[in-house]
């Protein structure tokens, strides 16, 4: 229990740590000269966007590592066999369904820029390659 508890530490002090280095990276941001930029606004809202869910996930950790009910719920369901074979099947799914989202989109801009086709199959292929490549490793280690 206390290395679990050691892992929910570790969890919180690095959405702190997140927390901190978006809230330093948007004042960088209020403090440069403001540019009317599409791309700037789309980055300021996603870092606005993660800011708030790491926020809520944050206090979520804070609350369990208080409460030691809490604490031990989030235990049983972090050991829970069934929980990981779902998460293990939902990550397969996820994989191959980028997999082929990323390279039919990769073919159908194609016709329009070669670059980003290369760029949105290369992007597709890495999370199977990586899939494999990680299989054969556990199979020979385990």
């Amino acid at each position: 229990m206390e290395a679990f508890r050691k892992k929910i530490q570790r969890r919180s002090n690095l959405c702190r740590a997140y927390i901190i280095l978006c809230a330093l990276l948007m004042a960088a941001g209020v403090l440069r000269q403001p540019t009317a930029s599409n791309y700037i606004e789309f980055l300021r809202g996603l870092m606005v966007g993660m800011e708030v869910v790491l926020l809520f996930y944050w206090a979520r950790i804070y609350r369990t590592l208080k409460d030691e009910e809490k604490l031990q719920e989030a235990y049983r369901r972090d050991q829970d066999e069934r929980e990981r074979f779902l998460w293990s099947e939902a990550a397969r799914i996820g994989v191959w369904g980028t997999f082929g989202v990323l390279v039919l989109a990769g073919v159908v801009v194609m016709y329009f820029s070669p670059a980003v086709a290369a760029t949105l199959i290369g992007c597709g292929c890495f999370p199977a390659l990586l899939t494999k490549l990680s299989r054969l490793v556990l199979l020979k280690k385990y």
